[in-house]
């Protein structure tokens, strides 16, 4: 009902004849969120808000609100909640749904196995989470806050590959594991980028995999973004106060193969998208967001306006992935 829509600040209506949709409004029929669910958004959102208090408010969303709960589901739900990292409240209620939502996505993230009912409901909820996380985003753009946008686009990294952002980069590559993980380490390997810098016999030798996964290495790490950024000011000779800065931006990849995603313990195919963000991190303001979708190179412009006082200001350039760890750069 228009009611509801403009109670959500979805809307505005005018002489009850003029419907206007209000920021929210666009960004709910985007990205197919309730209004509900944005004006809980709008609300609950602050500008320190970090990784914990992200899961928390979109695992509220109004779309968790009919998550099935199963007889005595509250009681396994209970045990996995001690083996999560995010821990919740003593006296969290485990039969509600928004509660299961947040478990599920805290179970998926850390690759918990679940039982068959469980883990259909876990992907149910990680395909709605991404969106609602591009909502998020969008809404905290709107408010102009730097570092909760930040955590929100990590947040979509995370979810799609299954880890948490202090865990090693190397656990997104098919077939890593924690041993595996550990004999990178001792010969100094951390990223993705130095695996694939190794020639090909001293991978064989240092991976000690069959074949097949090692086909499977290859395949990711073919996947997987190498990006090279340039930049400029267009104007950069003399900038007054309160006059629009034109940044020319040049994104381009060393090879591409596709956007579709490597992961594999997201439930479906998804492709890769990116952000460009100019903010000022000792502000914690953003002047300027724009989503990219790359394939081989792309020249993007981004406007904003300088301050409306003369001074010296630092600004930075970031490239924000939406789905793997460890491709992000800051200029």
């Amino acid at each position: 009902r228009l009611s509801n829509l403009q109670q959500n600040n979805c809307l505005s209506i005018e002489n009850e004849n003029t419907v206007n949709p209000t920021n929210l409004g666009i960004i709910g029929a985007h990205f197919y969120v309730s209004s509900m669910s944005l004006e809980m958004f709008a609300n609950s959102l602050k500008q320190n808000v970090k990784i914990k208090g992200l899961i928390e408010i979109i695992t509220s969303a109004n779309e968790f609100s009919n998550l099935p709960l199963r007889y005595n589901e509250d009681k396994y739900l209970c045990q996995l909640s001690r083996g999560v990292p995010l821990k919740l409240s003593d006296n969290t209620e485990f039969s509600n749904p928004h509660i299961k939502a947040n478990l599920l996505l805290q179970g998926h993230i850390s690759r918990i196995n679940l039982p068959p009912e469980l883990q259909h409901d876990c992907e149910d909820v990680v395909q709605i989470a991404i969106r609602l996380i591009y909502a998020i985003v969008d809404v905290l753009s709107s408010f102009g806050w730097l570092s909760p946008v930040l955590n929100a686009m990590e947040l979509t990294q995370m979810i799609t590959q299954a880890q948490w952002n202090k865990e090693s980069l190397l656990k997104q590559i098919p077939f890593f594991t924690p041993d595996t993980i550990q004999d990178c380490k001792s010969v100094g390997i951390d990223t993705i980028y130095d695996i694939i810098d190794l020639e090909e016999e001293e991978r064989i030798k240092l991976l000690h995999m069959s074949e097949s996964n090692l086909a499977e290495v290859a395949l990711f790490c073919n996947h997987y973004p190498n990006i090279e950024l340039q930049f400029n000011i267009s104007n950069s000779s003399e900038i007054f106060a309160e006059e629009c800065v034109q940044l020319q931006v040049h994104l381009e990849r060393s090879e591409f193969i596709g956007l579709n995603v490597i992961a594999h313990f997201y439930p479906k195919k998804r492709e890769e998208g990116w952000w460009l963000v100019v903010g000022n991190v000792t502000q914690n303001v953003i002047n300027v967001i724009k989503k990219v979708h790359l394939t081989t190179k792309a020249n993007i412009k981004l406007d904003f306006d300088s301050p409306s006082l003369p001074g010296e200001y630092k600004y930075t350039l970031y490239l924000m992935s939406d789905s793997y760890l460890g491709t992000d750069q800051e200029n």
